[in-house]
């Protein structure tokens, strides 16, 4: 019932993933999880209960504006990243490859906490 932490093989957004299982005797089945940005099948288990999968909305990276240095929210095709971070700058890439094909440029703003 722990969470575990991965990274999406698509979208490269970070991911936590946990099975909780409901205790009732002979009634596994299989059940999928999939990335909520992307879709893509991160988890598939045989258990008697569900599987979770949500953005992880803290540390690592977050694609920010360069010239404010604030976090954007949404791609410009509307897909949030409220919660969603990346584990560098080579997932940010590979995200914004396919969710933000006019991207320019990328720069490591620091936060001041």
């Amino acid at each position: 019932m722990n969470w575990n932490q991965i990274e999406c093989p698509t979208c490269a957004v970070r991911l936590q993933t946990r099975v909780r299982g409901m205790g009732v005797p002979g009634g596994k089945e299989r059940e999928n999880g999939f990335c909520p940005i992307c879709g893509t099948l991160v988890i598939s288990e045989v258990t008697d209960g569900f599987v979770e999968v949500e953005l992880v909305s803290s540390g690592g990276f977050k694609i920010t504006n360069a010239l404010t240095g604030l976090a954007h929210l949404e791609t410009p095709g509307g897909i949030s990243l409220e919660h969603a971070t990346f584990t560098g700058m080579d997932a940010v890439d590979k995200f914004t490859a396919l969710y933000w094909p006019d991207a320019v440029m990328h720069v490591h703003v620091p936060i001041k906490v």
